[in-house]
Parts: structure tokens; sequence; C-alpha cells
């Protein structure tokens, strides 16, 4: 029989996995639209920041999603990579071209109701 301060570490206690489970959860909901879209969800992320406002600083965008920019500099150059055209890096700034909204412009138009899951 456990004491009640290691039930206090029992993994169901925890809100960090509690907080983990339920990101997944939410990630898991979008894989199947984003897949279609040819995005991960990271990706996704990164193109509604650049949709939103450009050009921005690759610190910008890391501040606005709060990552470090070493882990968007990847996610960056596999979307050029994929051919998506929608980043032009020009010393440390990076430019959304008008592609990228209109990349997520037809995404949305085509399955938009499955991509309105915002939280207001």
């Amino acid at each position: 029989m456990s004491t009640p301060a290691e039930d206090d570490l029992l993994l169901e206690r925890q809100l960090c996995f509690a907080l983990t489970v339920a990101s997944r959860s939410v990630v898991g909901i979008y894989k199947p639209v984003l897949e279609r879209m040819g995005l991960t969800h990271p990706q996704y992320l990164v193109m509604l920041a650049l949709w939103e406002r450009s050009p921005r600083t690759l610190k910008d965008i890391s501040d606005a999603l709060l990552h470090e920019p070493a882990t968007l500099s990847p996610i960056l150059r596999r979307l050029e990579e994929a051919g998506l055209e929608i980043v032009e890096r020009v010393s440390i700034e990076v430019e959304s071209s008008e592609p990228a909204a209109r990349y997520l412009r037809t995404k949305k138009e085509k399955m938009g109701h499955l991509l309105e899951l915002n939280v207001s």
C-alpha cells in the first residue's frame, strides 16, 4: 500500500501528464485534415503565423509560436523542400509571399469546416 506522499507522484495525478495527453488529443483531431493538406501540425502553425502577418523575422515567428528559432528553421526548410514556395530567406528575415496565403485559402475552402476548431 502506498502512502499519500507516494500517491502524489502517480502519473495520473500529474498536471503535466494531463496537459500532454490533451495536447496530443487536439493535434490528433487536426492530423487527418493536415495530412490531406500535406502539412504537419508545426508546419500548419508556421503557415498560420506567416498568413497572419508578413514579412516576419524568424524571431517574430518564434515569439508568436512560443518556439525557439532553432526549432523553426528545420520546419521552414521542410516547407521549402516540399515545394510550397511560401518563404523566402533574406538574411534573418523570413518573408511570406502571397502563395502562402493562397495555399491556405485554397485548402480552407476545400476543407474549411474541418479546420474550424478555433478556441475563442
